[in-house]
């Protein structure tokens, strides 16, 4: 075995030892590097199946958290739109608070030029009776 691999060029990549090994110690050796090989293949494909269960998670997770942003953009509309018709409601109370206060005025004068007219009669009439008693 030794010599078909210095045949074949390998002479400068094998260290003495294994130039003082027998072929059964050969195989036993590439066997035990075999095993290793494959305990390293598993536990890379262990490190794989974990990485793609974290990913699946992390997926799963962040679906959720987007149709959540997706509630709470349809609320935050639906908040701004309250707000907007709340302020709008708000105004039309103001219009009409301001229309009923100038009602409110215009009453107070008519009842003011009322009473003026009444005290004018009143003091008219007196007025009359005091010349025609003292004439």
């Amino acid at each position: 075995m030794v010599a078909s691999l210095k045949a074949n060029g390998f002479t400068g990549c094998m260290p003495n030892a294994m130039e003082e090994m027998s072929n059964q110690e050969l195989i036993n050796a590439g066997m035990k590097q075999m095993d290793e090989t494959d305990k390293a293949i598993e536990r890379s494909k262990q490190v794989v199946h974990q990485t793609i269960e974290v990913g699946t998670q992390t997926a799963t997770t962040l679906k959720g958290q987007i149709e959540q942003m997706g509630r709470i953009v349809i609320e935050l509309d639906s908040i701004q739109f309250s707000i907007k018709m709340a302020s709008q409601l708000v105004k039309e109370i103001g219009k009409q608070v301001a229309t009923d206060k100038c009602i409110m005025l215009l009453l107070v004068l008519i009842v003011c030029g009322v009473i003026a007219i009444i005290v004018m009669k009143v003091l008219s009439s007196f007025h009359l009776l005091i010349s025609s008693i003292y004439h």
